[in-house]
């Protein structure tokens, strides 16, 4: 599972339900505990100042549904979660999947004689 970071700058001001909501509709979520996977450094994410969400997992904390985030302090990750009724920011960046095997196939295939050609 290939992951990449993206900035949704139309989003700023938004809360994170609504962001989650343009995701679902727009981009393949990673599911799982990729924060995790983020603090251990095995995904490439850059250690900056952007906090890094997962909409692709919920966590219930102190009553309420919330999005995990991985975050880099200067020295090491660390790991939180903020309510879906917060607020998008332009350092929020969103975890998806890095789907580019699509770019590698050719635009179109020819089988038994019968063109295919991918949109």
């Amino acid at each position: 599972m290939k992951l990449k970071s993206i900035a949704l700058p139309e989003m700023v001001g938004k809360t994170l339900q609504e962001v989650s909501n343009h995701l679902e509709k727009t981009y393949t979520l990673p599911a799982g505990d990729v924060i995790d996977e983020i603090c251990r450094g095995d995904t490439g994410i850059p250690k900056d100042e952007n906090k890094y969400y997962n909409f692709g997992s919920l966590v219930f904390s102190v009553g309420n549904w919330c999005i995990p985030f991985a975050g880099w302090d200067g020295s090491s990750w660390i790991r939180s979660a903020y309510r879906l009724g917060d607020g998008w920011g332009q350092l929020d960046r969103a975890i998806i999947l890095d789907d580019t095997t699509e770019s590698t196939l050719p635009s179109e295939l020819i089988i038994n004689g019968v063109t295919y050609v991918r949109k």
